[in-house]
């Protein structure tokens, strides 16, 4: 039997005609069909066939004799209210007595009618069948609306015009809150105490409009017991009578909680963005430092414990990803020691290559995470990640990975989008990182070509005035003086440009580094140097750092010549060629020459090394000025040698000092920086190879 409302009233009825007289059953179908056009009929003559009819059939209402051989009518009723409910039965019989009229009104019937031969009475049964009909239907019309007004997530109301009865309310009131509705029956503008006392104001003259005839539509705070956590939408229309005017009030309320509070968590995202955006260490190129604010922001802003950055190496094939910086939400700890391989979670990164963003709330068991699970998740005890791709020119070149510790978290829409705009906060930073070393080489170079201009139309100037007035002069005396000196003057020029062009070159930016051990550099430079008496001194061995292994050659080389020039405590006394500068064993074999002995070494914790020598002393000037290209307190020197070192050490990232030796000479300390970690023992590092 069909259940659907219907709300077209000129809408067919269906009625059921049941007699066990063939004749008569037909007789009756017939009469009601021509009372109202409405009416179509459907006969049986037995209880059971008219059970299947209802079965099969839309039946509004059922007509029935009382008297049947095998089911009677009470019997047929009492079947028709287990399964039917109340649809409307008529009990239409020629055995009339008050015994079975009783009976059948305590068995549920809707109306008793006996038979007779008078036609007026199937105008009498017409009108009951139409009345029945019509009340069934507006019964169950009504209990299909408190049906879906009581299984419906808003609030529904219905008021007086003037606020003093409550007419309907639905059980979503208390869910949404807080209040009772039995208090609300009792005052309804007891809905008001529902209320953030900061927005009661404005409930109340929303109250007066709509009881003014004007419709409302509010948002405010409710629901004291949560904090007044709770925002509700309320939309209020007056129900107005055929004279206009206001008799009911209707309110439609609808939670809009969690669209609220995605409102709030965007406007703080994207003021997040911005900040993050315009900071001076993302705008700068200062990547560490702006590593660590968005990892530190992003976690307050998603609230999760664990926020860290990546990078790839350059021109690592394995794809060797280092951890720019891991946030600690907890202990509020930065660190940066992580490296992971891309190639042992092909699936992971295969999808955050091919994807804007991962959003995996359960992180174990997401396909694209669960890799991960043994060696990284179980072991930190994250159960969602929420990671981004860093891309450059469409390339990735790092992601920034947010996890969630203990069990799923479901990752809203505007929580992935703020993930995917991070990390191109991330790319600014890297690619302002790469700008800005490129504008400083760019700067170097150029200060550079500055000195090299200067120094060709100043520092070149003089012995090129004197070579060409030298030979001016041969040419008219003859006198092998002037050939000399004009030699001299050219040889002064021959030195001044090799140095200008080591410095051009050991100047640049270093590109590659390779281990290389730091003793064996020292001792290859020290055999291109020349000296008749110097001893070299390497006071360590088997330690290796990352450089680059020439440039690194020709800083020894310029600090070993710079202690043999300025430090020897004799000069040369015969004018010739000077030998091959000798080791420390060579010295001993060789003993009573008083010559600069030159040593290499460590400095405290390796945090470096250092060249000294125990001659005279450094000069009594300012220790900056050493350094600086042109300076030299050596008759006819260049200048150049420590500017070259400080040039080799500078493209390294390490710092160069002077300083006093243990012995009183001179001694130059360089220091490997935060920027070159990477020095060991050899043998510790073949050990972890």
């Amino acid at each position: 039997m069909s259940t659907e409302l219907e709300s077209d009233r000129t809408r067919s009825v269906c009625i059921l005609c049941v007699d066990d007289d063939p004749g008569f059953v037909a007789l009756i179908s017939k009469l009601l069909e021509r009372e109202s056009d409405q009416f179509t009929t459907i006969t049986s003559t037995s209880g059971p066939e008219a059970l299947d009819h209802l079965q099969s059939e839309s039946i509004d209402c059922v007509v029935s004799d009382y008297q049947m051989p095998g089911m009677d009518g009470l019997e047929f009723l009492d079947h028709v209210r287990a399964e039917y409910g109340d649809l409307p039965f008529i009990l239409f019989t020629s055995k009339g007595s008050e015994e079975i009229a009783s009976e059948a009104i305590s068995r549920g019937v809707t109306d008793y009618l006996q038979k007779g031969s008078n036609t007026e009475l199937y105008e009498v049964l017409a009108n009951r069948v139409q009345n029945a009909v019509a009340q069934y239907q507006s019964q169950r019309a009504q209990q299909w609306l408190l049906e879906l007004a009581e299984n419906t997530d808003q609030i529904l109301f219905i008021c007086s015009h003037d606020w003093s009865e409550l007419l309907y309310v639905n059980s979503t009131y208390e869910d949404i809150s807080g209040r009772s509705i039995t208090a609300l029956r009792t005052d309804p503008t007891d809905m008001v105490s529902a209320v953030h006392p900061d927005d009661r104001e404005q409930v109340r003259d929303a109250m007066e409009t709509v009881s003014a005839g004007e419709p409302v539509d509010l948002t405010f705070r409710v629901n004291p017991d949560e904090q007044y956590q709770r925002w509700l939408r309320i939309r209020g229309e007056p129900i107005f009578d055929d004279e206009g005017a206001v008799v009911r009030l209707i309110g439609f309320g609808t939670d809009i909680t969690e669209e609220q509070r995605s409102r709030q968590r965007r406007e703080r995202q994207q003021q997040t963005l911005v900040e993050l955006a315009t900071d001076e260490a993302v705008t700068t190129g200062d990547l560490e430092t702006a590593a660590r604010r968005i990892t530190e922001t992003s976690a307050h802003v998603l609230d999760v414990p664990r926020v860290n950055i990546w990078l790839f190496e350059a021109d690592d094939d394995e794809g060797t990803l280092n951890c720019v910086d891991h946030y600690e939400k907890s202990r509020d700890e930065h660190s940066s020691d992580k490296q992971v391989t891309a190639t042992d979670y092909p699936t992971y990164f295969s999808a955050l290559e091919s994807q804007r963003s991962i959003a995996a709330d359960t992180a174990r068991e997401d396909p694209r995470t669960a890799e991960l699970t043994d060696d990284y998740l179980e072991v930190h005890d994250i159960g969602a990640l929420l990671d981004s791709p860093v891309r450059s020119e469409g390339k990735m070149i790092g992601a920034i990975c947010h996890e969630h510790v203990g069990g799923p978290r479901e990752w809203t829409e505007d929580e992935i989008e703020f993930v995917s705009d991070v990390s191109d906060i991330v790319y600014r930073a890297f690619r302002n990182r790469e700008r800005n070393e490129y504008e400083r080489e760019l700067e170097r170079q150029n200060e550079r070509l500055e000195e090299f201009a200067a120094v060709v139309s100043h520092d070149l100037t003089n012995p090129l005035t004197v070579a060409s007035t030298s030979l001016d002069m041969a040419r008219d005396s003859g006198d092998e003086a002037d050939f000399e000196r004009a030699e001299e003057a050219l040889d002064r020029m021959d030195d001044l440009i090799d140095d200008l062009l080591t410095l051009a070159r050991q100047g640049q930016q270093v590109e590659e580094t390779v281990p290389i051990a730091l003793d064996a550099v020292a001792e290859s430079a020290w055999e291109g140097v020349q000296s008749d008496d110097a001893t070299l001194i390497v006071d360590f061995d088997a330690y290796r750092i990352t450089a680059d292994e020439a440039r690194l050659h020709q800083l020894f080389e310029n600090l070993f010549s710079n202690a043999i020039e300025h430090g020897s405590k004799r000069g040369r006394t015969d004018g010739s060629a000077s030998e091959p500068a000798k080791t420390q064993r060579e010295s001993e074999e060789g003993a009573g020459v008083e010559g600069v002995t030159i040593t290499v070494g460590l400095l405290e914790a390796e945090a470096g090394f250092y060249v000294a020598d125990d001659g005279p002393g450094l000069p009594d000037v300012e220790r900056e000025l050493l350094f600086e290209k042109g300076f030299s307190t050596t008759e006819g020197g260049t200048g150049f040698g420590l500017s070259i070192v400080e040039s080799i050490a500078s493209a390294h990232g390490w710092t160069v000092e002077a300083t006093d030796s243990e012995a009183g000479g001179a001694r130059f300390e360089i220091r490997f920086g935060t920027d070159n970690p990477w020095s060991q023992r050899a043998d510790e590092q073949r050990s972890g190879e």
